[in-house]
């Protein structure tokens, strides 16, 4: 293929400023082939600049080319707010910018100049001032965080004293009464202060409520023996407990002659219980050489009889 006035200069010189071979076959319209013989003629590769193909080959159409391409790169440096300051000698060759903005200067490779290149300097300042206004803006949360936290805490409690403060002013049944109250209301009656919901509206409540679990405690227990036997106008002696009894006499039951099962659970059948020789009803009293150890199933069997 023959080339006419310089064409194959100008083909190299494009080539030669950094372009790749798919874009310059595209613009002058030749074959990958072509292209790499007049490379390979004229000992020309892709980067090198317009003045190294002048001397290699000794012509001077390539100054042109080598023009053009400064234009363009100072075209290019204005749409993106640089300066050019040295000569423009080839597109793998740094040149020497400053920006428009902050004066600063640095260097660059020509083919590497794009809308994306910045000034460091620019860039820099603008990173600082970014990390300021992130800084800011975390300064200003937690100032308005500590200004939410004042508002809904003025006095400055901790949170167990806030979390307590919330449970006093938590609404509550009474368990005796039924009515509807708080915990500060019953501090104040009451005038004692608990670590949790007593469950009662006062302390009146909380005495009936304490009365029926003596109660309870003393049925269990066989403490309202004493009781019965002052309901019949029966003789009577205080402190008679099972313990006392099973520790006196032991664990044999007085009826049957077996052992008792001393368990948690006081209503088994094997579970020991007092048991009174000649029973309240039948005029006998509470006293300790009137009692004795029996199981409950035996005691229950037993009934008002006097066993022999």
């Amino acid at each position: 293929m023959k080339y006419r006035n310089g064409e194959a200069d100008i083909i190299l010189g494009y080539y030669a400023e950094g372009h790749t071979q798919a874009e310059t076959m595209k613009r002058f319209g030749i074959t990958k082939n072509q292209l790499q013989y007049l490379a390979k003629r004229y000992k020309i590769r892709n980067g090198r600049t317009a003045a190294d193909i002048c001397t290699v080959n000794g012509r001077k159409g390539l100054t042109k080319q080598k023009e053009q391409a400064g234009e363009r790169l100072i075209k290019r440096l204005n749409e993106i707010g640089l300066e050019l300051i040295s000569d423009y000698k080839g597109a793998e060759t740094p040149v020497l910018l400053r920006c428009r903005t902050c004066g600063a200067e640095f260097k660059r490779i020509p083919h590497c100049i794009n809308e994306a290149t910045k000034c460091p300097a620019c860039k820099q300042k603008k990173n600082e001032e970014r990390k300021a206004q992130a800084k800011a803006e975390a300064e200003y949360r937690k100032t308005e965080k500590k200004a939410q936290r004042i508002a809904i805490n003025p006095l400055g409690l901790s949170y167990y004293q806030l979390k307590r403060s919330a449970e006093l002013d938590k609404k509550c049944t009474c368990r005796i009464c039924g009515n509807t109250y708080t915990m500060r209301q019953y501090i104040e009656s009451a005038g004692i202060k608990y670590k949790r919901v007593s469950g009662y509206c006062s302390a009146e409540c909380k005495r009936k409520a304490l009365r029926k679990r003596e109660h309870i405690r003393r049925k269990r227990d066989g403490l309202n023996h004493y009781a019965r036997a002052r309901k019949h106008n029966a003789p009577r002696e205080k402190g008679i407990t099972l313990s006392k009894l099973i520790k006196r006499d032991g664990l044999q039951c007085a009826i049957c002659g077996l052992m008792c099962i001393y368990c948690e659970d006081r209503n088994a059948p094997l579970a020991p219980t007092i048991d009174h020789i000649i029973a309240i009803a039948n005029g006998g009293g509470h006293t300790w050489d009137n009692v004795q150890v029996a199981h409950r199933q035996c005691n229950s069997y037993k009934g008002a009889r006097v066993w022999r």
